[in-house]
């Protein structure tokens, strides 16, 4: 396998010595002259600087000569946010995010843009990456005035000021200004001769800086990647786990298996990140030989059971829980491939063992990490939050970024707009649903479908007035309101996916808000008033895609125009590409959650690696957004409080009365994001029976596939006729009522 990362290294590398913004007097003096045989006398004020060529481009300002007879800057371009012609400027860079990203130096859009504009390089970097006119002017030559801030690292805070003392020491024994009066062609040398050495600079301090903590992570990668290709890992270290291992892996591998080691470990690599470590220690449970009659042999041998115990502070929040022989060796099953068989064949005779071992303790080598994300848990999913908007806002024109992804198979890169993503999107996942070999009477979307979305923010936040009409001050005071008011997120226009992204995320952080804020309320008139003010909050939208006389879009024009030739793709690859657009048009690649499951799977990676092998380190975390299915507490009575209450889910009271009712609720859940390819459509029930009278039980039966209905019916009957007949109750039989068992 080629690596590339000695390339991307020396590339960005030059990079930053190409796009450093050095300031040279001669040079600006050299531009006065050019302006003033092109313009004339009178073309230069040789008395206010701020206003010479050289000082205006390198700050990112437009000279005159610049502009066109108009007085408008003469570089234009296509924005990539909105597709609309723009002048170059600092000023709209800062309004079109996704055309400054796409405009950096090196990029072909870069490129095309120095052949459009030839001469003016000095501007369009200026115009990048600009820096401050005042400074410009007053400090000395050679002063480093701007650069690219992502080319430097973090940890490196001394290059800048190191390279700063280079171009000094460099502009003081090598340049001699009285050369620049004589030789027209001084000037521009020792600039160039300037540049060509600072790349050598750079390079010399970045190696200087080796077993520093200012080291450059190239250095520190390739430093790593000898020592068990643990480079596989850098990506998902912290910059403090970096330089750690980079201090302390060869004192590691040298005293592997260790004790000291082993605690070392943990706290650099689980403690340091707040992930919780357990360890599993078995014993004989004789607990159960005490009942035994004698007719029944399992109760002449021991329990054998398994205590899992926190080994860091993380893992404490839990405490610890007992399990099974066969829970602990269902842990093992995915450490190797043979494990499942050997445990079947091997699990009677290891119980036998362990039942008559001489010690009644046992202590194992088997280390489990469980983590459970619930970032993106919520009645509503983030990812319902994300399509929502996503349809809502690119039928409006609020979500302008282009989606670029490549294709299943060829790996052809694609450029759409949101809107077109859409359409695209919703063929494939039709096609991929319904096509099958044994589906005769499928047919494929001739036009762009309608599609309903639900819980898209309202275009215009509803008022005070507006909540105030659907509640009574007397259930929802004035305080309540204002905390709800405070969870409103007004719409605006978004031009990158990653702002996309983390605007869907405010909203559906505001969203848990304001679920919490209305479940928390006691009273059942204080509760149905608060949910209807916060469905005021949020529309359900049927989106229409038209085009511009009003018609619809049909899929042959759309394809044709979008030079995608999708039409013949498997159902996998249909799958494919539709994940492939979800996934950069909602700007999944930015989430939090996805970093966070990926970062403990390859902590639990690491650390097996560098501990002892006998070690067995299982990981044992959510892959796919963990579902809220919602149980309400039953309000009944706001008024009396009854001996028997009992505290529910989300902290509400519930108390019997004479009520016969029925409730239906239907879900219909995103599960595993959006996409998931080979999938199958599945229907899972779930439901509740609770009597009153006698218990509160429930049954589940849920399928983990997608996409997937979850319906549930909840049914409450009781024996009771009047409220008189409750307080009649004896003790024993108002504690017979019981609270719901998960």
């Amino acid at each position: 396998m080629i690596d590339y990362s000695y390339t991307l290294y020396v590339e960005k590398t030059l990079s930053l010595a190409e796009t450093m913004v050095i300031k040279f007097d001669d040079a600006a003096q050299a531009m006065n002259l050019a302006v003033l045989s092109e313009y004339g006398m009178g073309s230069v004020d040789e008395y206010d600087p701020f206003s010479w060529k050289y000082y205006l481009n390198i700050s990112g300002d437009y000279h005159f000569s610049d502009e066109d007879s108009n007085g408008n800057p003469k570089i234009k371009v296509v924005s990539l946010d909105t597709s609309e012609e723009i002048y170059f400027t600092k000023e709209n860079l800062a309004l079109h995010p996704a055309t400054k990203n796409n405009y950096q130096y090196g990029t072909r859009y870069y490129k095309e843009l120095l052949i459009q504009n030839p001469g003016s390089e000095l501007l369009i970097l200026g115009i990048l990456y600009p820096c401050n006119i005042d400074d410009a002017v007053k400090s000395i030559d050679g002063t480093i005035l701007s650069y690219p801030k992502n080319l430097v690292e973090d940890n490196e805070y001394r290059l800048i000021e190191k390279l700063q003392q280079w171009t000094y020491d460099y502009m003081d024994r090598w340049v001699n200004k009285q050369y620049s009066m004589s030789d027209n062609l001084y000037v521009a040398t020792y600039i160039g001769q300037l540049f060509l050495h600072l790349t050598q600079a750079i390079f010399a301090f970045r190696l200087e800086a080796c077993k520093t903590n200012e080291v450059h992570s190239f250095h520190v990668r390739h430093y790593l990647a000898s020592h068990n290709g643990l480079d596989a890992y850098f990506q998902e270290l912290t910059p403090h786990q970096a330089l750690w291992f980079y201090r302390n892996i060869n004192h590691i591998q040298r005293h592997a298996g260790k004790k000291e080691t082993f605690d070392w470990l943990v706290e650099n690599i689980f403690t340091h990140r707040g992930l919780p470590l357990y360890e599993y220690s078995g014993a004989q449970d004789s607990s159960i030989m005490i009942y035994g009659d004698g007719t029944d042999t399992r109760h002449l041998t021991p329990e054998i059971l398994f205590k899992r115990k926190p080994v860091n502070e993380p893992a404490r929040k839990n405490g610890r829980s007992m399990h099974t022989l066969d829970m602990v060796t269902g842990l093992m099953d995915n450490l190797a491939v043979g494990n499942p068989t050997y445990h079947k064949d091997q699990l009677e005779a290891m119980r036998s063992t362990l039942v008559h071992a001489p010690s009644a303790a046992l202590t194992t080598k088997v280390l489990e990490s469980q983590v459970a994300d619930y970032s993106t848990s919520s009645l509503y999913s983030l990812d319902e939050t994300l399509m929502s908007h996503w349809l809502s806002f690119s039928s409006k024109g609020w979500y302008t970024a282009y989606v670029t992804f490549s294709l299943p198979g060829t790996g052809e890169s694609i450029k759409l707009t949101p809107k077109e993503a859409v359409m695209v999107f919703l063929y494939a996942m039709h096609k991929a649903n319904w096509m099958a070999e044994d589906n005769a009477d499928y047919t494929e979307l001739l036009n762009v479908p309608d599609v309903t979305l639900s819980r898209a923010i309202r275009d215009n936040p509803p008022s005070r007035a507006a909540i105030e009409s659907v509640v009574d001050k007397q259930y929802v005071s004035t305080a309540q309101i204002d905390a709800l008011l405070s969870t409103t997120i007004t719409p605006t226009r978004i031009g990158t996916n990653k702002d996309f992204y983390l605007f869907c995320a405010e909203i559906f952080s505001k969203s848990r808000e304001q679920y919490l804020w209305y479940s928390s309320m006691e009273k059942y008139l204080s509760r149905g008033m608060a949910q209807r003010a916060v469905s005021l909050l949020y529309t359900d939208e049927v989106v229409k895609f038209r085009d511009t006389d009003n018609k619809p879009i049909t899929y042959i024009d759309l394809l044709y125009r979008t030079g995608l030739d999708i039409r013949d793709y498997s159902r996998s690859m249909l799958y494919d590409l539709a994940a492939a657009i979800y996934f950069k048009a909602v700007g999944m690649e930015f989430s939090s959650s996805q970093d966070f499951r990926r970062a403990h799977q390859s902590m639990v990676k690491l650390f097996t690696k560098l501990s002892s092998y006998s070690i067995s380190l299982t990981d044992n975390s959510n892959q796919t957004e963990i579902i809220l299915l919602v149980n309400p507490t039953i309000r009944l009575n706001d008024e009396k409080v009854y001996e028997n209450q009992h505290h529910y889910i989300d902290g509400s009271v519930i108390e019997p009365i004479t009520i016969r009712s029925s409730q239906k609720y239907e879900h219909e859940v995103m599960h595993e994001g959006v996409v998931s390819s080979h999938v199958e459509q599945s229907n899972a029930a779930t439901t509740y029976v609770q009597d009153v009278s006698l218990n509160v039980t429930q049954s589940t039966t849920m399928l983990s596939l997608w996409p997937q209905q979850i319906r549930s019916t909840l049914s409450l009957t009781s024996s009771f006729d009047t409220q008189e007949q409750i307080k009649a109750l004896t003790v024993e039989q108002r504690m017979a009522i019981r609270d719901v068992v998960l």
